[in-house]
C-alpha cells in the first residue's frame, strides 16, 4: 500500500511540474536619434529623453515609458514632419542575447499640440528562443513645464511558443492522475481486506 501511495504522489508532483512555466527574465533600454528636434523656424524645440536601462521582473510589461518629450519656445511654433528614430534595446536574461527594435517617429503640429505617429507600430524579434513583441504609439504631447511621453507594451512568449502565465497553475491532467492514483489505492485496500477475510 505504501508503494502505491508513493507512486500516486510522485505522479501528481510530476504532472504539476510539467504545467509550471519557466520564468523569462529580460531587460531593456531606449535610445533616440536625433535627441533634439527644432521647429520649422528654429524658435522652439523638442528634446527627447529616452528611458535608461530597466531590469524587468515580469514576463510581460504594459505601458512602459519609452521616452519623455520636453518642449520649449513659443506655443505657435510649427513642427512639420520632424523625423527621429526610437530604438528599444532588449536583452534576454538567460541567454544574454541582445537585439534592437527601431521605430520611426514623426512630430507634426505646434509646440504644445503635437502628433507623433510611429512606424511600424508593432515590431518583434526572437532572443534566446523567446519571442519579444513591442507595440508603441500611446503618445501624450508635452505641455508648458510638463513633459510628454510615448509608451510601449511588451509581450514575451517563451520558447515553448506559449505565453508565460503569471503563476503556477496545475493542469487539469494533474487532477486526472490524482484520481487514478487514489482509485488504485482504494482498489488495493479493498483487495487486501477481501483477502484477509477469506
Amino acid at each position: 500500500m505504501r508503494r502505491s501511495l508513493v507512486l500516486a504522489v510522485a505522479l501528481l508532483f510530476c504532472a504539476g511540474a510539467s504545467a509550471r512555466a519557466d520564468f523569462v527574465p529580460w531587460s531593456y533600454s531606449f535610445s533616440a536619434s536625433p535627441l533634439t528636434l527644432p521647429s520649422d523656424d528654429g524658435t522652439a524645440s523638442v528634446v527627447i529623453t529616452p528611458t535608461s536601462a530597466v531590469t524587468n521582473g515580469l514576463d510581460n510589461k504594459d505601458n512602459v515609458v519609452a521616452a519623455s518629450f520636453w518642449a520649449n519656445g513659443p506655443a505657435t511654433a510649427a513642427f512639420t514632419g520632424k523625423e527621429y528614430d526610437l530604438t528599444m534595446h532588449l536583452t534576454d536574461g538567460a541567454s544574454k542575447a541582445t537585439g534592437d527594435l527601431t521605430f520611426k517617429g514623426t512630430l507634426s503640429g505646434t509646440t504644445f499640440d503635437l502628433s507623433n505617429p510611429l512606424t511600424p507600430p508593432t515590431n518583434s524579434l526572437v532572443l534566446g528562443g523567446n519571442s519579444y513583441t513591442v507595440t508603441v504609439g500611446a503618445f501624450a504631447p508635452p505641455a508648458p513645464g510638463v513633459s510628454g511621453t510615448i509608451r510601449a507594451d511588451v509581450l514575451v512568449v517563451a520558447g515553448s511558443g506559449q505565453p508565460e502565465p503569471p503563476a503556477t497553475v496545475p493542469e487539469p491532467g494533474s487532477f486526472v492522475l490524482m484520481g487514478l492514483g487514489l482509485s488504485a489505492l482504494g482498489a488495493r485496500c479493498w483487495r487486501r481486506r477481501r483477502t484477509a477475510r477469506a
